[in-house]
């Protein structure tokens, strides 16, 4: 599947300003929603994030609008000293890690207790890092199921 690159949204189109950090994710979600295809989208952000009633989230997920948001605000810090920033290697890991786990739940995954599997919940750095970058048989099962309803 083709992936769509955007141009950067300057802050300045979004409605934080009256916000302090972290900001609402479904705001920063919003540009996504307001595109013309239908092709599932990933928006990148290094500004930190907060859902619902979660202090801080490294991704959501818009299923009804095929968009994802993660934030790399925290993939870059240590995960013993989050005043310390982790290699470029961990970052990046990271960073694919938490878009594939936020187009998973765009394809319809949910969360996954299959130890290594991407789709496993992450509350702290160190369950990113615990995690592969590729899913499990049984979630690729429940894609593939999703793609030809006769399997």
């Amino acid at each position: 599947m083709a992936a769509e690159v955007h141009t950067q949204v300057p802050y300045e189109t979004l409605d934080i300003e009256a916000q302090t950090p972290p900001y609402d994710g479904e705001t920063l979600l919003s540009p996504g929603t307001q595109r013309e295809t239908n092709r599932p989208s990933v928006i990148i952000t290094r500004l930190s994030v907060t859902h619902d009633d979660r202090a801080f989230v490294f991704g959501i997920a818009d299923t009804d609008n095929s968009v994802c948001l993660v934030s790399t605000y925290q993939l870059f810090q240590s995960a013993d000293d989050p005043d310390d920033y982790t290699d470029p290697t961990t970052a990046s890991e990271r960073v694919r890690k938490e878009v594939a786990h936020e187009v998973g739940h765009v394809f319809g995954l949910s969360h996954c207790d299959t130890a290594g599997c991407v789709m496993n919940f992450s509350m702290q750095l160190a369950d990113i890092d615990a995690k592969t970058e590729s899913l499990c048989a049984g979630c690729v099962s429940t894609l593939t199921a999703a793609e030809d309803p006769a399997v």
